[in-house]
This record gives C-alpha cells, structure tokens and sequence, in this order.
C-alpha cells in the first residue's frame, strides 16, 4: 500500500514538482524512478507507457497479470472518443468503455483493472503515446487533486517517453 493517505497535498504538489523537473532536465533516464515515485505516493498497482508507431509497450511497472504489449485498439472508432479535449481519460466504471471499445474493454480485463487514468499524446492528430495508470480488482475514490497530479506527470512522462 502506497503512502497516499499519509503525504499531504502540500507535500504531493511539492513532489510532483520535482518528478516535472527532473524529467526536464535528465530525460528518459529517470522515466522508472519517477514511474516507481508515482507508485508509491499515489498508490498506484501498475504503470504502462506505450510509443511507437505501433504503440508497444516501452515502459512497464507492476504486477499485471496479463500484459498488453501493444495498444493498437486506440486507433479504432471509439476509444479515442473517450478522451478530453486535452487528452485525460479515466474509468472505474468499465460499462462506458465495454460498450465504446470492446477490444479496449477486453485487454482492461483480462488485466483485472479495476480502475485507470490515462493520457494520449497526439501530434498533429496521430498517437504518440498513451500512458496508463492502473489499479487493480479495486476502485479506488480519489480526489480532483491527486486525479490533477497524476494527469500531469502523464502528460510529463508521454512527452519525454517520445522525445527524440
């Protein structure tokens, strides 16, 4: 069990802080650490970031019982539909997804995710990345806050997971 109901927004805000610029100024090198911080502070089971043309997965950690190595499904009709204007998408309910992307629903539970946060990279309407935070058989409530904070070191992680 992670730390979340121990560390306070002040101090999450203050370490978010220093994942956005530690990923700033040394890249990829830090893209684990900052996945296994997350982990920890959010509580967070799993973490996946998918890149490339055909949208593998390049970045891993957790426990997932069954893997998804490549996320072509995001290209099909309805589940980029599911994203904000500004690329976050997050589900605890899967009945919206089961009836909006199927294979998308499939690979979520043959994962046994109970609940995800992701954001999708697009550059000039193409996929870049798709970064996924996962937790697994549970729901849990999380406030706008932490939801913000994980929103933007996926942001921060898609962005730096594809920089040239």
């Amino acid at each position: 069990i992670g730390l979340k109901s121990a560390v306070s927004d002040a101090e999450k805000y203050t370490l978010i802080t220093e994942m956005m610029v530690k990923l700033h100024k040394e890249g990829k090198s830090v893209i684990e650490p900052v996945m296994e911080e997350m982990q920890t502070y959010f509580d967070i089971d799993g973490i996946s970031i998918y890149t490339g043309k055909d949208l593998h997965c390049t970045y891993v950690r957790g426990n997932y019982v069954n893997a998804v190595e490549k996320v072509g499904f995001i290209n099909k009709p309805g589940y980029l539909e599911l994203f904000d204007s500004n690329g976050y998408y997050s589900e605890s309910h899967m009945n919206r997804l089961e009836v909006r992307s199927a294979l998308a629903y499939q690979a979520v539970v043959q994962q046994e995710i109970g609940k995800f946060i992701q954001y999708v990279l697009r550059v000039d309407g193409e996929v870049k990345a798709l970064v996924s935070f996962d937790f697994f058989n549970r729901n849990p409530k999380m406030g706008i806050t932490d939801t913000g904070m994980i929103q933007t070191i996926g942001r921060m992680l898609a962005e730096v997971a594809v920089e040239e």
